[in-house]
């Protein structure tokens, strides 16, 4: 799945109904260390199918900021 910087999302958040917002930042980790890639490089967009790890930062519609890592999108939302 390609994601990019303003895309909306749905994200399991181990809630049970999950959580959907848009993308503010996306980043990817550039070692085993760093699996939300904090400390490595911010993308505008990323192929969840090249497999680095990296999590994004999202804002959901009532304007709460949280962040995922990749593996936790499930969908983009129209």
């Amino acid at each position: 799945m390609i994601i990019k910087i303003g895309d909306k999302v749905a994200v399991n958040d181990r809630s049970l109904l999950g959580r959907e917002g848009t993308i503010t930042n996306i980043s990817i980790g550039l070692t085993t260390s760093d699996p939300a890639g904090e400390s490595g490089i911010s993308l505008e967009e990323y192929d969840t199918d090249m497999n680095y790890l990296g999590s994004i930062d999202y804002k959901t519609d009532s304007g709460e900021n949280y962040w995922a890592y990749f593996n936790q999108i499930e969908k983009t939302v129209p």
